[in-house]
């Protein structure tokens, strides 16, 4: 066999090997991420059933329809997760820039499910300089910095407030998200932006592994980029960077 050919196989080889590992990484996240909630909702349906059958009255089975709600919004975000990934990977997300504040659209951000979050902390706003208006897909944008927003409080839980800041520079602007949760090993971090993908130590924190990678890939659509700092048990810094007008 000729040397090229031979590199060839061992290349289709490889991509079909990691097209595997990938397709048994969706399958069990699904299975994982769609179990825990229809266990909940199944279990916290019967003790409503029960409960109202011996008269209960609001108070008292309040706490098992908000559980079902919360519950089936995990599973509403998890979806849109998915049909998001599908788009990207269609070609099928446009860019539809808008004129904005930037501050005022992170509070918009924060104010819709981080001031408080659901555990009762707040998302700290930390302002640099004068503030600045840019030219941003303000949806996209929304969706970027609400994935990472929910997994500084995710990762986090019992920690500080996380805190949001944003720096003006003459091009660009940054917004950091930085918490003082579990941190990431090194170990991980060359895939930690890819599909599916979650660090070793989040345990059985929920969690699909596609936030950060849509993330990415938003920003990359805004001509910016995301980086981060992370060390384990001492937080993390997730910033994104970007210019003021996507074509510059």
């Amino acid at each position: 066999m000729k040397i090229k050919t031979r590199i060839q196989l061992l290349e289709l080889i490889k991509k079909e090997k990691e097209l595997n590992e990938l397709k048994s990484a969706f399958v069990n996240m699904v299975s994982h991420e769609l179990r825990t909630p229809l266990t909940v909702i199944s279990s916290s349906a019967e003790i409503l059933e029960l409960m109202l059958k011996s008269g209960k009255g609001y108070n008292d089975v309040s706490i098992y329809t908000q559980q079902i709600i919360d519950e089936v919004e995990k599973m509403t975000a998890f979806m849109q997760d998915l049909l998001m990934i599908s788009k990207i990977e269609s070609g099928k997300i446009n860019i539809n820039p808008t004129k904005e504040n930037i501050v005022a659209f992170v509070k918009s951000v924060i104010n819709k499910g981080f001031a408080p979050h659901k555990d009762g902390r707040i998302a700290k706003l930390d302002v640099k300089r004068k503030e600045h208006t840019a030219i941003i897909d303000i949806t996209l944008l929304e969706h970027c910095l609400q994935n990472i927003l929910a997994n500084a409080f995710k990762y986090s839980v019992g920690k500080s407030n996380p805190v949001v800041r944003i720096g003006f520079s003459k091009n660009y602007f940054t917004i950091s998200v930085v918490d003082d949760g579990i941190g990431i090993p090194k170990q991980d971090t060359q895939k930690l932006f890819t599909s599916f993908f979650r660090a070793s130590n989040t345990g059985n924190i929920s969690g699909t592994g596609i936030g950060l990678m849509v993330a990415k890939y938003f920003t990359e659509q805004h001509k910016g980029y995301i980086t981060f700092k992370s060390k384990p048990n001492v937080g993390s810094i997730f910033t994104i960077k970007l210019p003021y007008a996507t074509n510059e």
